[in-house]
C-alpha cells in the first residue's frame, strides 16, 4: 500500500473539497501501489499545484493532471488544441509538461543541472491525464478525427508539391510541421488515462525500474 500525503481523512476535509475524481485515484493510487511509492496529493510548489505526484523511491516520479470533464463537450483539432463548446482552452497535457519543465528548471536545480549533463535524466519523471468521466473509445474517437483531419493536411501538402504549385522549401517546411504535429497527437494519446483503463498508469507505475540517475538528494 502506498503513502498518500495528506491522507484521505484529510483530503475529504479540505477547504477546497476534492472532485470525484481526484478522490477516486488518491484511493486506487493508495490501495494498489506498493509501499516504496509516495502519492502525493496537489502538493505546492513554489506556485505549481499538480493534482498528484507519484515519487517511487530509487526509479522516478509521475505527475498526473485529473480532470472531470463531460467529454461529449470537448474537442481536438488536427492542431493539437483543446476546445470546450468550440472556444480554445489549454491543452492538459500542456499542463503537465509545463509542471513537468518547472520540476526540472525551477523547483529542483540540482536536477537541472544533472539534466545537463545528461540528457537521459529527463525521462525520470513521466507525465498523464486522467479523465474520470470519459471512456478509452472516448479519448480514441477524439484523437481519431484529429488524425483524420491532419491526414488530409498531410496528402493536400504532398499533392501540391507532386503538382508544383509550391516549392520544395515550402512543401518540406509544412510537412515537418505537420509531422511534428502527428507525433503530438498520438504522445497525448498514449499518456491519456480513463476510469476503464485506470489498470494501465498502475502498470506503468509499477513497472518503474531502479534509475541510478533517481538519487536519495534527489
Amino acid at each position: 500500500m502506498a503513502i498518500l500525503l495528506p491522507s484521505l481523512p484529510v483530503i475529504r476535509r479540505l477547504k477546497v473539497p476534492p472532485t470525484d475524481g481526484e478522490l477516486y485515484l488518491c484511493e486506487l493510487l493508495k490501495e494498489k501501489l506498493d509501499d516504496n511509492c509516495y502519492v502525493f496529493f496537489n502538493p505546492y510548489l513554489d506556485g505549481d499545484r499538480p493534482d498528484i505526484v507519484v515519487l517511487k523511491k530509487g526509479c522516478g516520479a509521475v505527475i498526473v493532471e485529473i480532470k472531470d470533464w463531460n467529454l461529449d463537450r470537448y474537442a481536438i483539432d488536427q492542431e493539437n488544441r483543446w476546445s470546450v463548446d468550440v472556444s480554445i482552452i489549454k491543452s492538459p497535457f500542456l499542463q503537465v509538461f509545463k509542471y513537468k519543465s518547472n520540476m526540472f528548471d525551477l523547483h529542483l536545480p540540482t536536477l537541472g543541472l544533472r539534466d545537463a549533463l545528461n540528457k537521459c535524466f529527463f525521462g525520470v519523471i513521466d507525465c498523464y491525464v486522467y479523465f474520470h468521466l470519459g471512456t478509452k473509445e472516448d479519448i480514441r474517437e477524439k484523437y481519431n478525427l484529429a488524425l483524420d483531419k491532419l491526414q488530409i493536411s498531410i496528402n493536400e501538402n504532398h499533392e501540391n508539391f507532386l503538382n508544383k504549385n509550391i516549392v520544395y522549401e515550402k512543401y518540406e517546411k509544412k510537412r515537418k510541421y505537420l509531422q511534428n504535429k502527428k507525433r503530438q497527437l498520438g504522445r497525448d494519446e498514449r499518456l491519456s488515462i480513463t476510469k476503464d483503463n485506470a489498470d494501465h498508469l498502475l502498470k506503468k507505475i509499477n513497472q518503474l525500474q531502479p534509475n541510478n540517475l533517481f538519487t536519495d538528494d534527489i
